[in-house]
């Protein structure tokens, strides 16, 4: 038997609370060379393995902590065709993380 295929998930835009608890799964790492911080991998609801690209520079993180809680907008960027509209990208599915680095 064959390796089934499996569609990705239809294109959605739309604030997801198992997209945002998945993100924990994934690390903030420190990128000196640009001075910033990173978030890479796996979109935790099409299983994309570069759905997750994140860029945040520090000098920005660092005034929005001195304002409130430093969140960012995270969202699913691969390039798996789910249907979206012409100018976006990804499965559509976003939600807010706090940049951390441990």
């Amino acid at each position: 038997m064959r390796g089934s295929h499996i569609a990705p998930p239809p294109y959605l835009e739309e604030q997801d609370p198992a997209f945002t608890e998945g993100l924990k799964n994934l690390k903030w790492e420190k990128n000196a060379q640009f001075g910033g911080l990173v978030l890479q991998g796996k979109c935790p609801t099409c299983g994309d393995d570069n759905g997750i690209d994140v860029f945040v520079s520090t000098v920005i993180a660092q005034f929005r902590a001195d304002q409130e809680i430093a969140t960012e907008l995270v969202a699913c960027s691969c390039s798996k065709n789910h249907g979206a509209p012409a100018g976006k990208s990804g499965c559509g599915r976003w939600g807010y993380v706090t940049p951390s680095v441990s």
